[in-house]
């Protein structure tokens, strides 16, 4: 497996050459180095989360790669939190 990795412009001071860059020897090994920022999960449901679909998504994708993510209290509060932000609210009628 490889990615391409495109050169920036030199007034950027990185680097400037493309180049392509071998990630992993196979699919199967590049698919287990694939792993779910906690930190970013946790920034995504306080900061970007907008509806309810998208909190369940993330649940969703937590179940496939994290499956013991609810053993981890931040995170299930966090989510926990953001299913309550995010749920509208019965005002009767």
């Amino acid at each position: 497996m490889v990615a391409f990795v495109m050169g920036l412009p030199a007034w950027t001071g990185r680097r400037t050459e493309s180049a392509f860059i071998e990630l992993a020897s196979s699919f199967d090994e590049y698919v287990a180095k694939l792993r779910i920022d906690r930190d970013d999960v946790i920034d995504n449901l306080v900061h970007d989360a907008t509806d309810m679909s998208h909190v369940e998504a993330t649940e969703e994708w937590l179940d496939i790669g994290m499956p013991r993510w609810r053993e981890d209290a931040e995170l299930v509060t966090i989510l926990s939190e953001a299913r309550r932000r995010l749920t509208p609210h019965w005002t009767g009628s």
